[in-house]
Parts: C-alpha cells; sequence; structure tokens
C-alpha cells in the first residue's frame, strides 16, 4: 500500500548522461538488450527533475511503509516517470516507465489511480492514460 509524500527526496542525476539522456523534446524509448530504455526529452533541468521527484507517489512493494520506498512514481506532461535509489535512503534517479514494467499487483492498481489523479490535477490524465496504454 502506498503511503502519503511526507519526505522529500534528493535527485540525483545520472552522470554521465548516457542511458537515459538523448537529444529530443519529448520523451521515449529505445530498444536495449534487456528491452526498452526510457529516455528522458532533452531540457529538463536539475531543479525542475527535483520538484517532479518532490511530488511522486512512493510505491513500497513488499517493504514495510517505515522503510525506504522501493520505486517512486511521477507524473511530467503526459509521461510516467519511474524514480529508482541511487544511494539508499537518500537519492533517486527518474527516468520514463514503460508500461510493461509497472507493478501488476494489488498495489500497482493503486499506484496507477494515484498516478490518474495526479495527471488530471496537473492536466495531462488523456496523455498518461495513452502512455500506460489504460
Amino acid at each position: 500500500m502506498q503511503q502519503p509524500n511526507t519526505a522529500q527526496w534528493l535527485y540525483e542525476t545520472e552522470w554521465p548522461k548516457r542511458k537515459h539522456g538523448w537529444n529530443k523534446p519529448t520523451a521515449g524509448f529505445v530498444r536495449g538488450q534487456r528491452g526498452q530504455i526510457g529516455k528522458c526529452p532533452l531540457g529538463i533541468a536539475p531543479p525542475q527533475a527535483q520538484a517532479i521527484l518532490n511530488r511522486a507517489i512512493p510505491y513500497y512493494g513488499e517493504r514495510r511503509p517505515n522503510s525506504h520506498p522501493k520505486r517512486l512514481y511521477a507524473v511530467h506532461d503526459g509521461v510516467v516517470y519511474r524514480a529508482m535509489p541511487t544511494r539508499h535512503g537518500i537519492s533517486y534517479h527518474a527516468f520514463p516507465e514503460h508500461h510493461s514494467k509497472f507493478p501488476r499487483s494489488r498495489a500497482g492498481q493503486q499506484l496507477k489511480q494515484q498516478l490518474i489523479d495526479q495527471a488530471r490535477q496537473l492536466g495531462c490524465e488523456a496523455g498518461v492514460r495513452q502512455w500506460m496504454n489504460w
């Protein structure tokens, strides 16, 4: 079950930008050896990435809610982003989430609804529904 986002997590950029960065103004995917790799749009500055991360919804998976989130999910410009820990309990790095990698558990279904609600508040619900094939 998701807990309300009361903490602020530190955004840590991928350096050097090689896996999740590219030169296009929109988010997207490229095929890698292990499947689709999310690519962040060109031009998201670290302060903007930090702001997106601060409104992220924590996902604990099977972990206890008093531990650090396994992942964070947020919406930006109609795209769902997944943030993974870079330094456990301190920082996260985010990238576009491919719909096939989204948790299929009951908690994942609750998370989907929370992301739709967030997208609705941000005015990009249609984009998120299309992005996630909902």
